[in-house]
């Protein structure tokens, strides 16, 4: 037997939930039709949101042979036509996240699917695998580049090197210069307290 839950949400705030063992009912609730709405509210959003215990079932959450023929039944009873479908709210959410991105800046999206097209090619070389002539052009791509930025970290003294000597020949100046011309004055004559 498996343990789900099973909750009900009415404009993101929980107005039902259930615990069950294979199964589990709602026996009976009101839901608001979009005619009963007040003048100047919105129509109410519903969710239904049933899932497993993972601590019961920790194989939920992947695909494996217990979850491949894995489906949920609903039976909703009402005098009236309810229309049931689904929320694809978070999938929106991404895609439009995703848009934004390429808006900004014209081209990412081809770019982030090279470089994951190069990554994959790589991990496969990495397995021993036969490439095609197409993935040796984009593991010849992969390895200049991995080849300059290695070259770029070798380099006498790397970075921090080249920002010293910038500094030097006349960059920003030097706090320890300044030290160096104005010395503090000491009191040296100056009694002790007791």
């Amino acid at each position: 037997e498996r343990r789900i839950k099973l909750e009900l949400f009415e404009d993101g705030e929980q107005i039902f939930e259930k615990i069950g063992y294979n199964h589990t009912t709602i026996p009976h609730i009101k839901l608001f039709k979009t005619d009963e709405v007040e003048e100047g509210k919105c129509k109410p959003n519903y969710i239904l949101q049933c899932q497993f215990d993972i601590s019961d079932w920790p194989n939920a959450v992947k695909k494996c042979d217990e979850t491949a023929e894995l489906g949920w039944v609903l039976k909703v009873v009402s005098p009236t036509s309810v229309a049931v479908v689904r929320d694809t709210e978070k999938e929106d959410k991404e895609a439009s996240i995703r848009e934004s991105w390429e808006t900004a800046e014209p081209g990412r999206a081809d770019k982030g699917k090279r470089s994951r097209e190069k990554y994959l090619v790589v991990l496969k070389k990495g397995q021993g695998q036969q490439l095609t002539p197409e993935e040796e052009e984009l593991y010849k791509e992969a390895t200049q580049v991995k080849k300059k930025e290695e070259e770029k970290k070798q380099a006498p003294g790397g970075k921090k090197a080249a920002v010293k000597e910038t500094k030097k020949q006349g960059g920003k100046a030097n706090p320890a210069s300044k030290q160096e011309e104005e010395p503090e004055a000491i009191e040296q004559d100056k009694p002790l307290p007791e």
